[in-house]
């Protein structure tokens, strides 16, 4: 702040005015003959804005305001204001009485006031929607030039906003995904839009999922929704590899919501104290798209405005005992000043003290405060300064305890029917006074109402849509509506069970059920046909359905009857004046099942109630069954492994599964909700020693009317021990080649969870050590010792060896034969890891056979020849044919590293087990004309 001060000096007759600026980065300038300048000149913006002006006032006969108001008057607004002193005094009329010495009439506060200026607004911003309507907004800033501390900051908005893209959404948002990649719907949120899933597709080649349970239960109600796009997530096994793709519909749906509440009138009508004040608001904050609910409740209210405490002002002139007290409160200083006053009395000099301080001391947080205006009271002494003071200036509020604003109405205690809401507030400046007294709001701080959603989705046993009347009112519908449709529209879920009329003519009545599949078009999901002979007429009808029979009905559904144009329901007539007359809706055309109608636009009447009506009862629950009892896997099973199938059956005919609810964190396992089959999701847990893990998934299953069923599948996961594989059961060997070769067998052990394995041998009857195993990653060799004998002359050994795999979970065991046989003792030996002897003893009996078949006909042959043998020789022949069948066996198997010899032509071949001292054999070999057999000793 700077200051000018005008000093008159009693030198010459003339006045000198000094300025003096104050401020310590400004000059100081001395002026002469009586004349001072405020200047703002350093900033072009600034302005001279006076503050106070000081005087010697026992000099000058002026009071502060005069004096103030003129320089103000004079200088205030401007860039640079020049002032005479003799030109000032006599404007205000002031005389300033001299006293022969230097004396300091008057000092001038200002300062330069550097008011803020706006910069241009920016561009607008992008719109906050695409359809629908959104907002775009653009601002500006207040450094145009800014202010300085003295100045005003810029009046009005700092944003601007307006209205853009208020076409309406007709079309959904669709956005494509690959699996395993991040999926991320949005809508507003801005407007607190929540998205509802429209549809999906997840596919993989002819793998097609369409369900919506998945992603629609992670989605629905949310305003962003981020998930992977996995199996598990989606409620589909169509995934494999990150190679299925995902297209997701959905729509955005903006509800309305309130704007704040804005004052009716223009201003309030008391400035403290509090008074009711009319308010308004509107359904834009925001205003509700195509898809969205309006606002519920009143755009019009009362409000209170301006219930501060309002302040007592006054004074009290000394010594007298004053009480203050606040019923409602409690005591709060504000302002308090022990002064010299005519007004009490005590003319002189003015004199002023702030005893605020003490004040507050005395009263401040009190209910009621006693106290008497003195010095003893303020702790002040004016008579020390020579001056009196008489009287006390004040102003205190009480200030009560008051409540906050209502929070908002809770969610109603029930979700259709007849609920409650409740609401709360808190009390504010709720205090304990230092005298004792609890300064507490008035009325209650909970308030509670009756709400009302929806009617209640069940329908139990209750009759629709009236009751039946009376037969003696019914009259025959013989208007240009005969024959057609009445429809009614049901407001709850249940089943129906029973269809009721009283019937005035003959013929077929069809009771028809309609469900919604979009906008207004419903579709007949299920025909029942009455027929009515005459000993029906005028006589209630009751049609009950069992069980199985009755027919599913949600919220939204048509129920109605035809009659062909037979007009066999009668009707009476409906006065609005003493009873509510339903509005029905009318169609001409017979329905079928699956046939759709557009109820939009159909006639309807409402002076006539008919003589039908249906009755409900509780919908039955979902059913649930396994496909398996026990449900067991490996615990090597690979992901997306099919567990077991889970049945969703609902019992009541038209009924649907509304909702699967997965268990999105479930670790290990997922569920199709389409294929309804439950799969792998990650790798199952593996722990060697551990030979079982029981896990959990639960399904939460919902039908249209809201009744659900959670299951709870628990499935074990078990380890699986080694598998040896390469072996059979027996194994013959020749010793001769296992003494060379100690190698007997080779074989597989493999542990299908990727276990180390560790394999012994079970000798159960050896009496020494013959045989060990050698272990090769999966290969296994089962080997002789060295330097062991198999055999003792001519003799032949079978063992039983015992193979005891193990993975340090389980064992596999592996029972062996293995039987030493020599070359020419009894059965050939053929090692099991070599191929089978089946196929080689059936090639030699085909051999035989085809021998035996040529002897025959060669002996054919020659008897056609005439050809002359001796009869020795023809027996012998004979005997020799006969013993092709009878004695000769197949060729000797062939050990471990041997096989079977092959023999050419006219080869003589070696027959085992010959009589002793005997030799025969085989000649095979080939004529002219054939092929034939010749025997000899």
């Amino acid at each position: 702040m700077k200051t000018v001060g005008l000093f008159n000096l009693v030198l010459t007759t003339s006045l000198i005015l000094r300025t003096v600026i104050a401020d310590s980065n400004s000059d100081v300038a001395v002026f002469f003959n009586g004349t001072g300048i405020l200047n703002c000149t350093s900033d072009k913006q600034s302005k001279i804005y006076v503050d106070s002006v000081d005087f010697n006032s026992p000099l000058c006969n002026s009071s502060d305001t005069a004096v103030v108001w003129h320089f103000k008057n004079i200088c205030n607004g401007k860039i640079v204001c020049e002032l005479s002193t003799m030109n000032a005094t006599r404007d205000i009329n002031m005389t300033c009485y001299l006293n022969g010495t230097d004396s300091d009439l008057l000092d001038v506060n200002y300062h330069c006031v550097h008011n803020g200026m706006w910069s241009k607004w920016n561009d607008y911003s992008s719109c906050s929607m695409t359809c629908g309507g959104g907002v775009q907004t653009r601002s500006r800033m207040c450094t145009n030039p800014a202010p300085n501390e003295n100045g005003q900051n810029c009046s009005g908005n700092t944003v601007d906003e307006r209205i853009c893209n208020t076409q309406n959404c007709s079309n959904p948002f669709t956005k494509h995904y690959m699996e395993e990649e991040t999926a991320y719907l949005t809508c507003s949120v801005e407007f607190k839009e929540i998205m509802e899933i429209a549809n999906i597709k997840y596919e993989k080649g002819t793998c097609i999922h369409n369900d919506l349970h998945g992603i629609g239960n992670i989605c629905n109600g949310m305003t962003e929704c981020t998930f992977n796009v996995t199996n598990s997530n989606v409620g589909s096994s169509c995934g494999a590899n990150g190679t299925a793709s995902l297209e997701v519909t959905y729509n955005c749906i903006r509800n309305g919501g309130w704007s704040d509440w804005k004052n009716a009138t223009t201003s309030c009508p008391v400035n403290c104290g509090g008074a009711l004040q009319n308010v308004t608001r509107s359904c834009t904050n925001p205003t509700p798209n195509e898809l969205g609910a309006s606002c519920s409740g009143t755009s019009f209210d009362e409000q209170i405005c301006n219930d501060n405490s309002c302040p007592f002002i006054g004074s009290v002139c000394r010594d007298t005992k004053t009480v203050w007290t606040c019923p409602d409160g409690y005591i709060q200083m504000r302002r308090a000043n022990w002064k010299a006053s005519n007004t009490c009395g005590v003319p002189g000099i003015t004199s002023k003290f702030d005893v605020l301080r003490e004040m507050r001391q005395h009263c401040n947080e009190r209910k009621s405060c006693t106290f008497t205006a003195n010095d003893n009271t303020f702790s002040v002494s004016c008579k020390e300064l020579h001056k009196t003071c008489s009287q006390l200036e004040y102003e205190y509020i009480c200030t009560k305890a008051k409540w906050n604003t209502w929070t908002e109405w809770s969610i109603c205690t029930k979700s259709c029917g007849s609920g409650e809401q409740v609401r709360t507030r808190n009390c504010l400046n709720q205090f304990n006074t230092t005298d004792g007294y609890l300064i507490d709001c008035e009325g209650s701080s909970v308030e509670t109402r009756v709400c009302k959603s929806i009617q209640c989705p069940y329908c139990n046993g209750n009759t629709f849509p009236h009751q039946i009347p009376s037969n003696s009112k019914l009259k025959r519908d013989m208007s240009s509506n005969s024959g057609q449709t009445d429809i009614y529209k049901i407001g709850c879920c249940g089943t129906v069970n029973a269809f009721q009329f009283i019937p005035i003519n003959t013929g077929d009545v069809k009771f028809i059920v309609w469900r919604r599949v979009r906008g207004n078009t419903y579709k007949a999901i299920k025909k029942n046909t009455i027929s009515v002979t005459a000993q029906n007429i005028g006589k209630f009808v009751q049609h009950n359905f069992t069980k199985y029979e009755r027919i599913a009905v949600v919220h939204d559904d048509i129920v109605g009857w035809y009659d062909g144009g037979n007009n066999i329901i009668g009707y009476y007539d409906c006065s609005p004046d003493n009873e509510t007359c339903l509005a029905f809706s009318l169609m001409k055309n017979p329905v079928n099942d699956g046939d759709e109608i557009d109820t939009d636009g159909l006639p309807s009447i409402s002076e006539k109630i008919f003589a039908w009506n249906f009755s409900t009862t509780e919908n039955m629950a979902v059913e649930l069954s396994f496909a398996d009892d026990s449900i067991e896997i490996p615990d090597n099973s690979a992901v997306d492994t099919y567990v077991t199938n889970i049945r969703i059956k609902d019992p009541d005919q038209g009924d649907f599964i509304e909702n699967i609810k997965l268990d999105y964190d479930n670790q290990y396992f997922y569920f199709d909700t389409k294929l309804r089959n439950i799969y792998v999701k990650e790798v199952l847990p593996h722990t060697v020693g551990q030979k079982f893990y029981s896990h959990n998934i639960t399904l939460t299953v919902q039908d249209s009317c809201y009744n659900s069923i959670t299951t709870n599948v628990t499935i074990l996961t078990y380890n699986v021990p080694p598998v040896i594989s390469g072996l059979q059961s027996t194994l013959e060997i020749d010793p001769a080649k296992a003494e060379s070769d100690p190698y007997l067998a080779k074989f597989q052990v493999k542990d299908p969870s990727g276990d180390n394995i560790s394999c012994m041998i079970n000798e159960t009857n050896v009496p020494a050590e013959l045989f060990y195993l050698q272990l090769d990653d999966i290969d296994a060799y089962l080997k002789l010792v060295t330097n062991v004998s198999i055999f003792q002359s001519n003799t032949s050994s079978e063992f039983i060896l015992t193979i005891i795999c193990g993975d340090g979970t389980e064992n596999t065991e592996f029972e062996l034969k293995v039987q030493f046989r020599r070359k020419n003792e009894g059965t050939p030996t053929i090692p099991s890891n070599e191929p089978s002897a089946i196929p080689v003893i059936i090639g030699v009996c085909v051999f035989i056979v085809c021998l035996i078949i040529l002897v025959i006909l060669a002996c054919i042959w020659k008897k056609r020849r005439k050809l002359v043998v001796n009869e020795t020789s023809e027996d012998k022949l004979k005997h020799a044919t006969c013993s092709v069948g009878a004695d000769v066996i197949e060729n000797p198997y062939h050990d471990m590293g041997q096989t079977v010899d092959q023999h050419n032509t006219n080869d003589y071949v070696e027959m085992s087990g010959k009589p002793p001292g005997k030799e025969k054999a085989f000649h095979l070999g080939t004529s002219e004309v054939g092929a034939y057999t010749e025997a000899w000793r």
